[in-house]
């Protein structure tokens, strides 16, 4: 703690400066009145020290993880620099998971001690990227016993907090307020405070961007602040001001982190494709890499989730469960104890898609149902086609992923299908399961493997009608090559992304408040799409998990429909062709 406090220069106790360096030398008869209070050195110490992003965070959180420090919490030293920013206009423009966020919750939970009656507006894209944020935000406060006793209960159920979306209140007037732009950016109108942090600023909308603007009173000491990782895209307002040269803009990268080293850049390497890729240097090296083109529209993306955290489909339909091998194998447990299937579900339309993962990659299975649901502003319910759990494994091994695979089918055995990409380590996987004759031949035939860079032709005149009508409201975002009158060929990859387009701009798809989902799909783009279609191997980057665990359940889908022919494996045509005894 001493060596935090020596590196702290100047801090502002109201309108008085107090040096910390020095001591209480520095005040006259070693008191300050303010109002009825009087203050002593040590009340000023005290104050400098709350007021301070280094010590505040270290003198009153706490981290039981950090066993080094004997569970108490650590800013960690690339970021005490970066902590420490002081200018009134300020770009946080990183790599991914250097401390961005918890700058934000440090400077969110000193706003009490550095202001008096004052707000702070926090403000994100969507409520889906504020959330996350907020609900830190009000861990940290309610379990400091400072500030939770500060906060304004002088009323019947009032506990300091509110959540629509989100708010902070003091006994002194003092105010943390949460906000979304929407599209037109009215939802940050009104508000005028000298501290702004806004949340993911790369998706944060232009005329968000206009309005919020004009929040912030820029007089005396005031804080304009943004945070946000590059997406490679030109002309936005998050683009504009990193490169204005209005913003300080202030960067960390990932290799600054202290657990980098060879092993987590060859990782990184492999991920991303090389040093020179673009999502190395925007996730990596926080730079804003090359442009490339998203596959998702934003806006369409995010009208398919449900924004509401306390909506039945949120708290109780969706659940996501991560599994990690080493902590099995101290429990003794096996998978099927814990895995977490609705014993009742009405639906007459289940998918499933995996995305199969050995050593570092993980395995995801995607669960989709058809369900009816009523979104805020319809008059009726109406069709989805909801991602009700999400299951991820890491490191296990394959018979474990098998026996998931299997305990999946088992609780809903009229599931239309369970697709699997096998590319790389996959396809071992997908073999076993196919010649393993203990398993239930209903369940062997259920499970349908791709590789992503493989081909298969799409049947277009399986209703008569000729390529229009077979494939119409199809997005070609990727174009087939004709193979004849009646079919197209395409890879697997670019069609799977096609038809999950088509869920996400026909609204049919409803995905939870889950921000590593969204991520994963706002995160692919046209290039990477097209790099792994033309790969002849069978490798791919390890990233995209869940995204992929889509694109399976798109097929399984079409494959119910017998919308296929496979030619390089048995396929629905195939296999009714054998059924009939005719091969």
């Amino acid at each position: 703690m001493t060596s935090r406090l020596s590196a702290a220069k100047k801090n502002e106790v109201d309108e008085y400066e107090v040096d910390i360096l020095s001591g209480p030398e520095n005040f006259s008869g070693g008191s300050v009145l303010f109002g009825d209070m009087k203050f002593d050195d040590t009340d000023l110490f005290l104050i400098a020290m709350l007021k301070d992003m280094v010590v505040a965070p270290e003198f009153c959180w706490s981290n039981p993880n950090n066993t080094e420090y004997g569970g108490c919490y650590r800013v960690r030293d690339y970021q005490v620099k970066f902590n420490r920013v002081d200018d009134h206009y300020a770009g946080f423009s990183c790599a991914r998971s250097v401390g961005k966020t918890e700058r934000e919750m440090i400077f969110s939970f000193t706003h009490y001690f550095r202001r008096s009656d004052e707000n702070l507006l926090i403000t994100a894209p969507e409520l889906l990227h504020l959330h996350p944020l907020t609900k830190a935000i009000e861990d940290r406060i309610e379990r400091c016993r400072l500030t939770r006793e500060c906060l304004r209960k002088d009323k019947p159920g009032m506990t300091g907090f509110s959540h629509n979306p989100f708010g902070v209140e003091y006994s002194d007037g003092t105010k943390i307020i949460g906000r979304i732009p929407n599209r037109d950016g009215r939802g940050v109108k009104g508000q005028h405070q000298r501290d702004l942090v806004i949340e993911e600023a790369q998706d944060y909308p232009d005329a968000g961007w206009t309005e919020v603007h004009e929040t912030v009173e820029k007089h005396g000491d005031f804080n304009y602040h943004f945070y946000g990782v590059h997406r490679g895209a030109r002309g936005g307002g998050f683009a504009r001001r990193v490169q204005g040269g209005m913003f300080k803009i202030h960067t960390l990268t990932a290799i600054q982190r202290q657990s980098w080293g060879p092993e987590e850049k060859r990782a990184a390497i492999d991920t991303y494709g090389g040093v020179n890729s673009p999502d190395y240097r925007r996730n990596i090296l926080g730079e804003a890499g090359a442009a490339s083109s998203p596959i998702f529209v934003v806006a369409r993306l995010m009208a398919c989730v449900d924004q509401n955290p306390e909506s039945s489909y949120n708290e109780k339909t969706y659940v996501q469960q991560h599994f990690r091998w080493e902590d099995f194998s101290q429990s003794g447990l096996g998978i099927e104890h814990v895995i977490d299937l609705p014993a009742t579900l009405k639906s007459n339309k289940i998918l499933v898609g995996m995305d199969l993962g050995l050593t570092n990659s993980p395995t995801v299975a995607s669960v989709f149902a058809e369900i009816d649901y009523k979104a805020k502003g319809e008059s009726a319910s109406r069709k989805r086609l909801a991602l009700i759990r999400r299951f991820t494994l890491q490191h296990f091994k394959s018979k474990d992923i098998r026996h998931l695979t299997y305990l999946i089918w088992k609780w809903r055995k009229d599931v239309m299908g369970i697709g699997m990409d096998t590319t790389g380590l996959g396809f071992p996987i997908f073999q076993e399961i196919e010649d393993d004759e203990t398993y239930p031949e209903a369940f062997r035939k259920s499970v349908k493997g791709w590789k992503f860079n493989e081909k298969i032709t799409v049947s277009t005149a399986s209703d008569g009608g000729g390529k229009e009508s077979a494939i119409e409201g199809m997005p070609f975002f990727f174009q087939p090559q004709e193979e004849d009158a009646d079919s197209v060929s395409m890879t697997v990859i670019e069609l799977t992304t096609n038809y999950l387009r088509e869920w996400v701009d026909s609204n049919y798809l409803l995905l939870p408040m889950d921000n590593e989902v969204v991520e994963d799909l706002l995160a692919e783009n046209l290039q990477r799409v097209q790099d792994v279609s033309r790969l002849t191997g069978s490798k791919k980057p390890n990233r995209f998990h869940i995204l992929d665990s889509f694109r399976m359940a798109t097929l399984v889908e079409k494959i119910a429909e017998n919308e296929y022919v496979e030619e390089q494996r048995g396929g629905p045509v195939l296999d009714k062709m054998m059924d009939q005894g005719m091969m």
